[in-house]
């Protein structure tokens, strides 16, 4: 017995010595995954883009239990954060951006790359961000690229898309002094935010320009405190209060842009001719078809209409109805039917004053447009005079008699009809006018950068039937790509509608594994020669703005980059 115990240690013995030292590969696997080194790390997405979008599927990715790296063509996060919203909107941005510094602190956030182009004649492409097999490459770049109308004339001086406006008034780099001066009788296509947000810029500036004109005519210093109370005494209750409550920033943006002289320290400000040059007049906002492309919301809306008589705007939903209300009978004597309030869920009473009602309501809040009926909307009629005209398109753009700039716009009528062929309903052109125009504004969306390296069709991504986040890949083991927000819908992603998008995008994914390190991204940046802002520098900037309780203007921001630049090249 005894004997037969000794055998059987001994067999074990052998055994447990021959499978330690064996070269099966289920034990080298076994032995390796207890192996720091070897350890599988969890998934790792590569952004590309540090605005809204990327930010909030980067916030959603880590809550996932998923590593994140962003590459992010400006040097500072934020995106059209920055750059796009309106500036005097502090609350908002530097709300969105607290967010984003918490997001950019996590510890699975693990590297920043500012100042990194991504696309074909980018810094690097795509096809190099895949070779580095991260989990996942996520699409959050936005748009750059304007939807440019195809009209004769586009191309002479004195028209701009809306996003070289933006990129003015908020001051983005190469925009600094620009020479974009705009004043006169102004012309805009398109009825979204944006084109609300041009509106009530360059209503600001008149105001500016007058309450410094109503106290010193001469163009000599004002003290500050005095600008700010012309500008409430001259404007209707809260027009422009986000303006004045963050009145330094404003006279800071207003220093950099070039309309004044602002002294901080003598709390003085001093004009310059060129905010008196920039005085608009008229504005006049054309939309291809009817009131029911408005895509301002209640917020802006309001904003908007301090500066329209309301009776004008009723007059032009008078004018949209009386068409459908033709097009409908036409169609009602031949037995078909016109799909048109069906399609924006709107439905047809077909009593006029009851309609017009109806769709002014649409338009705007219940609140404004109760305080519309009850004749307490304050209208602000000193300032520029604002009007908006429906079924009306800009089709030539004519120019001086040097042949350089623009002068005139000539505009065509539309009728709203119905195509039996396609199901939906177009505009056609009637009779067209020409009328004087000192500058044009197209404002009708963005297209995908056609470098970025994504097929596309109508100037946005192609993405699965079944998956409106996925660019679908022939290749079964490349790696996969999803997109949210600007580069999935050029335009549609605002501020709110981003987060959807990327909540929606990053809902219930599944990522393999990988290996990915911030050190090997680094290392392909560095083969390439690049200089790059880290994550630390981009975080230290964040808390910056955060302790000053206030937003930076963008040669501040673009300054201190510099100054962080210049320290890493050190």
């Amino acid at each position: 017995m005894l004997l037969c115990r000794l055998f059987y240690l001994s067999l074990m013995l052998f055994l447990s010595l021959y499978m330690a030292l064996s070269p099966n590969p289920i034990n080298r696997l076994n032995s390796q995954a207890l192996s720091p080194s070897t350890k599988l790390q969890p998934p790792l997405v590569i952004i590309v883009g540090g605005g809204a979008s990327g930010f909030y599927a980067a916030e959603a990715l880590i809550k996932q239990g998923n590593r994140v790296l962003m590459l992010n063509e400006d040097g500072p996060i934020g995106g059209g954060t920055r750059f796009l919203i309106r500036p005097d909107k502090i609350k908002l941005k530097s709300g969105m951006l607290k967010r984003f510094a918490s997001t950019l602190s996590n510890e699975h956030f693990e590297g920043y790359y500012g100042g990194i182009k991504v696309g074909a004649n980018g810094d690097i492409t795509l096809d190099e961000l895949a070779q580095l097999k991260p989990s996942l490459i996520y699409l959050a770049a936005g748009s750059r690229t304007s939807n440019t109308p195809n009209i004769p004339g586009i191309e002479l001086g004195k028209i701009y898309d809306a996003y070289q406006i933006a990129q003015q008034y908020n001051i983005a780099p190469g925009y600094e002094l620009s020479e974009l001066k705009l004043s006169g009788h102004i012309g805009i296509l398109g009825v979204g935010n944006v084109t609300a947000d041009m509106i009530v810029w360059l209503a600001f500036i008149n105001r500016f320009a007058q309450a410094f004109d109503s106290l010193n005519s001469e163009q000599d210093e004002v003290f500050i405190d005095q600008l700010k109370s012309a500008i409430k005494e001259l404007s209707p209750k809260d027009q422009f209060k986000k303006f004045v409550t963050q009145f330094d920033f404003t006279l800071r943006l207003l220093h950099y842009l070039g309309f004044i002289e602002f002294n901080q320290e003598n709390r003085t400000v001093k004009s310059k001719p060129l905010l008196f040059e920039s005085k608009t007049t008229d504005v006049s906002v054309f939309a291809r078809r009817g009131p029911f492309e408005f895509k301002m919301n209640p917020n802006e809306a309001k904003e908007v209409l301090s500066f329209i008589e309301i009776d004008q705007l009723r007059g032009e939903i008078r004018r949209v109805l009386e068409t459908i209300y033709l097009e409908e009978a036409k169609l009602n004597k031949s037995g078909a039917s016109f799909p048109y309030f069906t399609q924006v869920e709107f439905p047809l009473t077909g009593e006029m004053d009851q309609d017009i009602e109806t769709v002014l309501k649409r338009m705007l809040s219940v609140s404004t447009y109760n305080k519309v009926l009850a004749n307490t909307f304050e209208f602000d009629k000193n300032n520029l005079k604002l009007s908006f005209q429906f079924l009306t398109q800009p089709i030539e753009f004519l120019s001086d008699e040097a042949g350089i700039n623009l002068k005139e716009t000539r505009l065509a009528r539309n009728k709203l009809t119905y195509d039996s062929n396609s199901a939906r309903i177009k505009p056609e052109q009637t009779d067209s006018a020409s009328i004087a125009t000192d500058y044009f504004i197209y404002s009708i969306g963005s297209l995908v950068d056609p470098e970025l390296g994504v097929p596309t069709k109508w100037g946005q991504p192609i993405t699965e039937v079944e998956d409106p986040f996925k660019i679908p890949s022939s290749n079964k083991d490349s790696v996969p790509l999803r997109v949210s927000g600007w580069n999935r819908k050029p335009s549609s992603g605002l501020a709110g509608l981003a987060k959807t998008d990327a909540q929606n995008a990053t809902k219930g994914l599944v990522l393999k594994p990988s290996q990915l390190t911030a050190k090997k991204v680094e290392t392909l940046l560095r083969t390439k020669d690049l200089n790059w802002v880290t994550q630390d520098q981009a975080l230290r900037l964040h808390l910056q703005e955060l302790d000053s309780k206030t937003l930076l203007t963008q040669p501040e921001v673009w300054g201190r980059f510099e100054q962080f630049r210049l320290e890493q090249s050190l």
